[in-house]
């Protein structure tokens, strides 16, 4: 059974730690889960971390979204959580 084209879901909240097609597009900035489905299929977007329920619906992982994001970004994480970019030696006070 194909998939349903869904659109992006951001949440009301915080980004939950583990998200459905819909939150994952929102997140990965498509506009709705066909997409995502499309990106992931052409190895442009982070595949399904995990399969949910009965239907083995897709979820993604968060951190696995986020490593994703900076890694296509050429960032560097820091453990806590500090996204550093290559060659941006600014000063931040010139920044405010």
């Amino acid at each position: 059974m194909p998939l349903r084209r869904l659109p992006a879901s951001p949440p009301a909240g915080p980004w939950p730690a583990e998200m459905r097609a819909p939150t994952a597009a929102a997140f990965l900035d498509y506009a709705d889960t066909g997409e995502l489905f499309g990106a992931v299929s052409r190895g442009e977007a982070p595949r399904p971390t995990a399969q949910r329920g009965r239907k083995r619906e897709p979820v993604w992982a968060r951190a696995v979204c986020e490593s994703w994001v900076a890694q296509r970004h050429n960032f560097d994480v820091a453990p806590s959580g500090a996204v550093f970019a290559p060659g941006n030696d600014d000063d931040v006070a010139s920044l405010i």
